[in-house]
């Protein structure tokens, strides 16, 4: 066998074996290849509640798939402190007359 053939078959072998220990260490550390990717819950509030169950340093966790975000008015909890849509404001204008179009000058927030 030659000398370059030597290292390519060294190199395959060596991949092997990582690959093979990486694996153990993940089912010895509690990861378990059928819990990652599967939702899970953070404990936390709002969006931050979804996560996804990942192995990281061997230890198999609940990563929340978002981050807080400032509040937009769409029903959900954007900033993850419990309370959805705080601090956002909606302006209405009062349709006094009964014309179906509100008043500009007149503001209901």
């Amino acid at each position: 066998m030659s000398y370059k053939k030597q290292i390519k078959v060294m190199v395959l072998c060596l991949s092997c074996m990582v690959s093979i220990l990486s694996f153990s260490c993940r089912a010895l550390a509690g990861c378990n290849d059928k819990d990652i990717g599967q939702f899970c819950d953070t404990g936390k509030l709002g969006v931050c509640a979804a996560g996804t169950m990942r192995c990281l340093n061997g230890d198999l966790v609940c990563v929340q798939n978002q981050q807080p975000q400032p509040e937009v008015c769409n029903g959900l909890d954007d900033d993850c402190n419990g309370q959805v849509d705080d601090g956002v404001t909606l302006t209405f204008y009062l349709d006094a007359d009964g014309d179906g179009y509100g008043n500009p000058a007149i503001t209901i927030q």
